[in-house]
């Protein structure tokens, strides 16, 4: 009986640690799980105030504080920049100078510097204007835009085609390369131009645009757009390069081989037949070669030389 007692006694106590154990073990987890809750006692996401749109703001409007809102976010996904309270959208010069949205914005973007119009430089277009630049409309007709080759921000170069009366032709020449498309039918952005076009039900003949030049560049189109035909060519944002062209006159398009062969040749000198080279210019790949893309320049954009 003292032997049955004493293993009864050893296997109670057993338990009871076991029980103590399991409940210090269940304790610990318990604790261990609130502190993860209440985010102590491990390392914790940084988070900061950042000023997003509390809806969806189209780009050149006057903007409103109840526009904006400000929300914590992860310090690792803020954008450099970005402003961290409503107030400071609202410096006091806007009272007399309103702030414009350069682009359009969309519900819980963040807001940065470079979509709002600089206080200092006035509103709307203006804000878009560079030091020594200018901003200038041009009439294109609307197939350029409808086939996207025109958008806010592509970078262009602009043709023009002129009648020579005294040669009896037509002319066609680059006048200028590489200038920026600021806006679209007064639209400043890519995608509320691609919206506004998609929902239009009936398109006008004619677009305009407003792009940036220089004086210079100013003069020469004006007089491109008035006394010819303005067309326009897409290039590439990173091709910051000029091309000297010869232009191309309607005679050299016309013009045919057994034509060539009969036109008169000065006595003692072989003619060079211009028609033929400029025909064979055409017939040229449009694919770039090396030994092409080696008289380009590299610099700013600059007005080519309009030989009539």
């Amino acid at each position: 009986m003292a032997r049955k007692s004493s293993g009864s006694r050893s296997s109670g106590m057993g338990a009871i640690g076991f029980t103590l154990i399991a409940l210090i073990f269940t304790g610990s987890t318990a604790f261990f799980l609130a502190q993860v809750l209440k985010g102590k006692n491990i390392n914790a996401t940084p988070m900061k105030t950042v000023v997003v749109a509390a809806q969806d703001i189209k780009a050149s409007e006057h903007i409103k504080q109840g526009d904006f809102k400000e929300v914590r976010l992860p310090v690792d996904s803020i954008p450099n920049g970005a402003y961290s309270s409503v107030k400071q959208l609202f410096p006091p010069s806007s009272e007399k100078n309103p702030r414009v949205l350069v682009n359009a914005v969309y519900e819980n973007e963040v807001i940065l510097p470079q979509r709002l119009s600089d206080p200092k430089r006035g509103t709307g277009f203006a804000s878009l204007v560079a030091k020594d630049f200018r901003a200038l409309s041009l009439e294109v007709d609307s197939r350029t835009t409808r086939s996207n080759v025109v958008y806010p921000g592509a970078n262009v170069d602009i043709l023009t085609t002129m009648r020579r009366q005294e040669k009896r032709d037509s002319v066609t020449r680059l006048v200028v390369q590489g200038v920026k498309v600021l806006a679209v039918n007064g639209i400043t952005d890519a995608a509320e131009l691609d919206e506004v076009m998609r929902k239009a039900k009936k398109r006008p003949r004619r677009d305009v645009l407003t792009i940036l030049v220089n004086p210079d560049q100013g003069e020469a189109l004006t007089l491109a757009s008035n006394e010819g035909k303005i067309d326009v060519l897409l290039r590439n944002t990173n091709d910051l390069g000029s091309i000297d062209t010869q232009g191309v006159t309607s005679n050299e398009l016309t013009t045919t081989v057994e034509e060539e062969a009969t036109e008169p040749k000065a006595k003692g000198k072989k003619k060079k037949s211009r028609s033929r080279s400029a025909r064979n210019r055409f017939r040229r790949s449009a694919q770039p070669k090396n030994r092409q893309r080696n008289r380009r320049g590299r610099g700013s954009p600059s007005t080519t030389t309009i030989e009539f």
